[in-house]
């Protein structure tokens, strides 16, 4: 993952990457898509780009994590969504 991050630099498609492999690669024994979630956000505030969600979004936000979690969407299909969020 971390060889992917090195060579990107379009923030939306590193957003993608971290959030991705983080919980597919799944690394850690438990909370892999709440880190990944925490991670994709922080990167982007870092690099002063907002991920918009309301509060009563979060349900939709947790399944959109569990279809990744089980292959059913890819990295494209993540930028896009990331990408709309933004908006």
């Amino acid at each position: 993952m971390l060889d992917k991050l090195e060579h990107t630099e379009d923030h939306v498609e590193y957003a993608t990457i971290l959030l991705h492999d983080i919980i597919t690669l799944h690394p850690f024994l438990n909370g892999n898509k709440r880190t990944a979630f925490y991670a994709m956000i922080s990167v982007m505030e870092l690099n002063g780009l907002s991920f918009k969600y309301k509060k009563e979004e979060i349900d939709n936000v947790g399944i959109f994590l569990n279809k990744i979690a089980l292959g059913e969407i890819n990295k494209t299909e993540i930028k896009e969504w990331i990408k709309k969020m933004m908006q």
